[in-house]
């Protein structure tokens, strides 16, 4: 056993073994500087915890290249891809998403990243930065509804109607009017 100093100033104790084959190069300093320096490259890591966007793109990545993803039937089997600046660069990913008003400590939910056109890919003219509600409004199962020159999803008449959205769901399945559905009030 040697008692070493490291390039850092820090001593420790190191077995003889270990000093000759030169598998101990430093008191454990050199390593945290590697696993710092690769993370902050790859994933903008504090505390080798990933940025929520890192993990954002890298599910965007996953749903549109990998077959076994649960959810590739929805993404990649569609056609929907993720352009080449953003599918190998994360950098440049994370730089478009903060152009675009991104907030890393936005409460969860209330900075998505959401496709403009359902039918296209993750491009930056595809892509806008969303809260879940007009999230959820931009899919394509949602019904739209056209009425005042307006084209909007059950829930946007609901939350501007004030109906109940099953209410709006009930009278159009009831065969009434888009008009008698949204404005006859309840009784």
């Amino acid at each position: 056993m040697f008692l070493c100093r490291c390039d850092c100033g820090k001593t420790c104790v190191v077995r003889g073994p270990n000093l000759r084959s030169g598998g101990t190069r430093s008191c454990g300093c050199l390593a945290s500087e590697v696993t710092k320096e690769r993370n902050k490259k790859h994933g903008f890591a504090s505390r080798n915890k990933r940025e929520r966007l890192h993990r954002v793109w890298e599910g965007i990545k996953e749903r549109t290249t990998n077959p076994r993803h649960k959810s590739y039937k929805h993404y990649g089997a569609r056609g929907i891809s993720m352009c080449d600046l953003w599918l190998n660069d994360y950098p440049a990913f994370r730089s478009w998403a903060r152009k675009n008003g991104y907030d890393e400590n936005a409460k969860r939910g209330d900075c998505t990243i959401d496709r403009i056109d359902n039918n296209k890919g993750y491009s930056p003219e595809n892509c806008r930065i969303a809260n879940l509600f007009d999230q959820a409004n931009n899919t394509r199962k949602n019904i739209i509804i056209k009425y005042s020159g307006k084209n909007l999803s059950v829930s946007q008449w609901a939350r501007e109607t004030k109906l109940k959205r099953s209410t709006i769901r009930n009278r159009l399945s009831r065969g009434w009017s888009v008009e008698q559905t949204l404005t006859t009030p309840v009784p």
